[in-house]
């Protein structure tokens, strides 16, 4: 097998879809790639994008096992946000925008024992959200554990994803 480009689409489940929407838009500036309606006008499915990072957002289905976070007794999971090349100033105006746009700051900006700022969200369905200027392979206080070398060799080997570049040119017009 030929070696291939892996990209990871976080899927979130939201009991109210439109809602996670408009705070994905005002939180953090994800925009609306696809959106999906059924026969009533609810989102089944819909994609959003901020830069090279892509969402995918849908309502419970309970026949997938698919339950909003808002449903569940605890969480169940949560997502890093690494903003690349962010400065401390950035990360603070984020979670500002963050918390105004109605999540609940449950960790505020702080700085790290490992060189980056950090702050954690949760949004208004339960959903948490690690937001920081980390990066794995670019934060110079970091071991690197991999080749960089191989991966630059890898990312060079791969070329651009065509659909991925006309959707997010789209996207941001």
């Amino acid at each position: 097998m030929r070696p291939v480009m892996l990209h990871c689409y976080p899927c979130l489940t939201y009991a109210d879809p439109d809602a996670a929407l408009v705070f994905l838009r005002e939180a953090f500036d994800f925009v609306p790639l696809v959106v999906h309606r059924d026969a009533e006008g609810r989102i089944a499915h819909a994609e959003v994008a901020r830069g090279s990072v892509a969402l995918m957002i849908g309502p419970p289905r309970a026949e997938r096992g698919w339950a909003a976070a808002s449903s569940l007794p605890q969480r169940h999971a949560s997502l890093y946000v690494a903003l690349v090349a962010a400065t401390s100033q950035d990360v603070d105006a984020l979670c500002a925008r963050a918390w105004e746009a109605g999540a609940l700051v449950t960790r505020p900006p702080e700085d790290t024992p490992y060189g980056t700022r950090e702050f954690t969200v949760r949004d208004p369905e339960g959903q948490e959200w690690h937001v920081g200027n980390y990066h794995p392979l670019g934060n110079a206080s970091t071991e690197v554990l991999v080749d960089t070398d191989a991966h630059a060799d890898a990312l060079a080997d791969v070329g651009d994803d065509a659909r991925s570049m006309s959707t997010m040119e789209h996207a941001s017009s």
